[in-house]
């Protein structure tokens, strides 16, 4: 036991000189002064990590890689050294860097200013994701950040997406504060962005969507302002709206907006209850079916992804929230009782959404997906993971510990 204990301190020893002589390089790595765009290293591809030492040295590092007839793009001539074709595939302006100068609208200018003068990125680019976020102050505070942005700002996201030909994802979130001002820029440039097929518009930048005429799949949160804007988009077919609560009438402005849509994923909850508010233990089956008769109404629903079991209304309340309540014997047992108590409140959700769905090819609820078969005779058949094996199922889940260790996997 006290070589254990030794060997033990070593080792913990032993990594903590591993971090501490580490942790100077990995700060270096986002504060030392680089020759290559900002931009650029934010798309943290591993090539970048590999070739850094390489592309410092070079004359014009800027050049090699943003220029179009550079000897690194891939395609120019026969070269032995050349850039990964994903290298601008996904781009990025984020707030979360490392330095905290980085701060909101400014990060935002910069990176843009670097990406108008890099034509290899803006040609290559199909995935491009904004996430400038702008603090809220109180009126007696003075925020070290400007609400809205800088007036040159909307411009530059105008040129920068005016250029972007083969982007296919756009994933945005500003300060709301500023939403006026980009949809604005948008409206006096006409700007239409017809390759992007994927729209994230978060923060309430759902003016996004009108820009999108060849949208097909969009994620958002459970506002009526985001689901009513959906009307121009006459490719839509998959949707996957998060954050709830849902309400009835959220679904049917869906219908009404998008009724040809092929998926559909409604996260969040279908009643307005949240795990601190006391469970009225009683089973409200009708909420579910009324979503569900609205459901039926999408002609072309094959997928259907609804929330949790927890928050279909049924009685079943997701079991005790601190993990606490699973630890040891008791704890097990009753961990397995909750599982079985999941399963079966899934299954009654599956009967009521089947009997009135029956051609749905793929059925989910939060994170467990169902099996939907039918046999030779045209008979539907749906199986889960503990279907005809609800015991192991359960053990599985929560297992007796290992002889000679305990719950958390320690040894003693």
């Amino acid at each position: 036991m006290k070589r254990l204990v030794l060997f033990t301190l070593i080792t913990l020893y032993l990594a903590h000189l591993s971090v501490a002589w580490q942790l100077p390089q990995f700060i270096a790595k986002f504060t030392a002064t680089s020759r290559i765009p900002r931009f650029i290293l934010d798309t943290d591809h591993p090539w970048l990590d590999e070739n850094r030492g390489y592309l410092e040295h070079l004359d014009d590092p800027k050049h090699a890689l943003c220029s179009l007839d550079s000897k690194l793009r891939p395609g120019n001539g026969d070269h032995t050294r050349t850039y990964p074709t994903d290298l601008f595939r996904h781009l990025e302006i984020r707030f979360n860097g490392v330095e905290a100068s980085r701060s909101g609208w400014k990060n935002a200018v910069l990176r843009l200013e670097e990406m108008l003068v890099c034509p290899a990125a803006t040609r290559d680019v199909e995935d491009f994701e904004v996430h400038i976020h702008i603090a809220d102050a109180p009126p007696d505070r003075r925020s070290p950040w400007p609400p809205l942005p800088p007036a040159k700002l909307p411009g530059l996201f105008v040129e920068v997406l005016k250029s972007c030909r083969s982007l296919q994802r756009l994933k945005w979130y500003t300060s709301r504060l500023g939403n006026d001002v980009f949809q604005q820029a948008l409206l006096d440039n006409n700007l239409t962005l017809s390759s992007v097929r994927h729209l994230i518009p978060a923060g309430y930048s759902d003016f996004l969507v009108g820009i999108c005429p060849s949208l097909e799949v969009l994620e958002g949160d459970a506002r009526l302002a985001l689901v009513e804007s959906v009307r121009t988009a006459k490719h839509l077919t998959k949707v996957a709206i998060t954050g709830g609560p849902w309400k009835l009438k959220l679904l049917e402005a869906l219908l009404q907006a998008s009724p040809n849509i092929t998926t559909l994923t409604m996260g969040g909850v279908l009643k307005d209850r949240y795990h601190y508010t006391p469970w009225d233990g009683e089973v409200h089956d009708q909420l579910l079916s009324d979503y569900v008769e609205i459901l039926s109404r999408f002609p072309h629903l094959e997928s259907l992804c609804l929330p949790p079991s927890w928050d279909l209304g049924l009685g079943y309340d997701g079991g005790a929230w601190c993990g606490n309540a699973y630890f040891g014997a008791d704890g097990r047992a009753y961990g397995r009782q909750d599982s079985r108590k999941n399963a079966e409140t899934i299954e009654v959700a599956a009967d009521i959404v089947l009997l009135k769905l029956p051609d749905l090819k793929s059925l989910c609820f939060g994170g467990t997906h169902a099996n939907i078969t039918r046999d030779e005779y045209g008979e539907l058949r749906v199986t889960w993971p503990w279907t005809g094996r609800m015991t192991e199922w359960t053990y599985e889940i929560y297992p007796e510990p290992k002889e000679g260790f305990d719950d958390m996997g320690w040894e003693f």
